[in-house]
C-alpha cells in the first residue's frame, strides 16, 4: 500500500522534485513559453486560490465545523467540490485538484486549526496561452494541545477570464521550470497513465511486476477497473513527497469522485496502487 507522507519538511519535498527531473526525457516535461507582456494582474487568481485551498483545509483538515463561508459542515468531497464551482470559477482540472486536496486532508488526523496563505506570485510564462505564474503556499498546521508546525509548497497556475485554468506543484528541470506531460514513465502522471492502461487491459502479472509485487489482488484490481473502464479520469499530483521519496498522484473522475491514490516512483519505475472508493 502507499505509505502516507509526512507532513513537515515540505521544502524538501520541493528540492526533490528539481534533483529529479534533471535531465529528464523532453517527452514527459514540457517548457512553457515566454510570459505575456505586459504581465496581467495576479490579484483575482491569487484570491481565487486562496479561497479554495482555504475552505478545503478547514473543512477537511481541523475540528471547527463552521470555520466555512462556502463548504456546509459535514460535506463529502464531491459536495464540497460542487459548492466550491458554485461560487469559485475553476477549470474542470483545478476542481479535481480540489478533490485531491479534500481527499489527502479527510485522510489526516483533524488538527485544532490551518492558516493557510498564497505569497509571491509571479508570472514567469505562457500555457496554452493563458498566462502561467508560480505562487508559494504557506501552511500553518495547529494542534491542539500542541504545537504548530509550517509547511511551503511551490506551485504554477494558469487563468483565463477569471477562471483558474491549470495549477499543479512546481518541477523544474535544469533550473527550467517545466509542465508534467503525462506522457511516458519519467512523468509522474504518465507513469500512473500506464498503470491504468494495464489495469484496463487486465494484464495482472505487468501490474505485479509494476508495482513491484505490492498489486497482485486480481479481485480488488478487477473491481477497480469495472470502476475505471468508462470514466475519464484527472490525475493530479500532490506537492508533498512520501518518507520514501515517492510522489502521491489521485485518479478524480468528471464528477470529482476520488477513485484512487497512488504511489509513484519515476525513477525505479514503479507504480503502486490503492483504491479510495
Amino acid at each position: 500500500m502507499p505509505r502516507r507522507r509526512p507532513r513537515t519538511a515540505a521544502l524538501l519535498g520541493a528540492a526533490l522534485l528539481v534533483v529529479a527531473l534533471v535531465g529528464c526525457s523532453s517527452q514527459a516535461y514540457r517548457v512553457p513559453d515566454p510570459p505575456p507582456e505586459p504581465a496581467p494582474s495576479v490579484t483575482g487568481p491569487t484570491a481565487q486560490l486562496t479561497e479554495m485551498l482555504s475552505e478545503i483545509v478547514t473543512a477537511f483538515g481541523t475540528r471547527e465545523p463552521r470555520g466555512n463561508d462556502l463548504i456546509d459542515p459535514g460535506s463529502t468531497v464531491q459536495v464540497a467540490v460542487a459548492d466550491l464551482r458554485s461560487q469559485l470559477q475553476l477549470s474542470d482540472q483545478v476542481a479535481a485538484v480540489a478533490a485531491a486536496w479534500a481527499q489527502d486532508w479527510a485522510e489526516r488526523e483533524p488538527v485544532a486549526s490551518v492558516e493557510l496563505e498564497v505569497t509571491d506570485v509571479q508570472v514567469i510564462a505562457s500555457w496554452h496561452g493563458d498566462p502561467l505564474a508560480r505562487a508559494t503556499i504557506d501552511i500553518a498546521v495547529t494542534q491542539d494541545p500542541g504545537p504548530t508546525t509550517e509547511e511551503q509548497y511551490q506551485y504554477v497556475l494558469s487563468w483565463a477570464d477569471g477562471t483558474l485554468q491549470y495549477l499543479a506543484p512546481l518541477v523544474k528541470a535544469d533550473s527550467a521550470v517545466v509542465i508534467d506531460s503525462g506522457v511516458g514513465l519519467a512523468s509522474t502522471t504518465g507513469a500512473v497513465q500506464r498503470f491504468l492502461a494495464l489495469v484496463r487491459q487486465s494484464q495482472w502479472a505487468a501490474l505485479a511486476r509494476f508495482s513491484d509485487g505490492q498489486n497482485t489482488d486480481r479481485t480488488e484490481l478487477e473491481v477497480f477497473r469495472s470502476v475505471i473502464e468508462a470514466l475519464d479520469l484527472t490525475l493530479v499530483e500532490m506537492p508533498w513527497p512520501g518518507d520514501d521519496g515517492t510522489r502521491t498522484v489521485y485518479a478524480v473522475t468528471a464528477i470529482n469522485q476520488v477513485v484512487a491514490q497512488f504511489s509513484v516512483d519515476t525513477a525505479d519505475r514503479v507504480v503502486v496502487f490503492q483504491g479510495t472508493v
